[in-house]
């Protein structure tokens, strides 16, 4: 082999390197994205919860002889 076809065949195996490099990076800042989403849906509900439990926890207080919806009759 000579010289030239050397240096051709480094040339195109950095050229193949660099383009798979690039498509790494775009997958990372796709994935980067989705997780970002979802870590704002998490902190959406996560408030969401709090508030849910707020709410339960004044119903409980104002009706403190009422039964929750949810709870299971006596009898079970």
């Amino acid at each position: 082999m000579n010289k030239n076809t050397d240096l051709s065949k480094i040339a195109a195996h950095v050229t193949l390197l660099e383009e798979q490099l690039s498509f790494q990076q775009r997958a990372i800042e796709e994935l980067n994205e989705v997780v970002l989403a979802q870590q704002a849906e998490l902190d959406r509900q996560g408030c969401e919860l709090i508030s849910c439990r707020k709410l339960m926890g004044e119903f409980v207080e104002r009706h403190p002889d009422e039964d929750l919806p949810h709870e299971k009759p006596p009898h079970y």
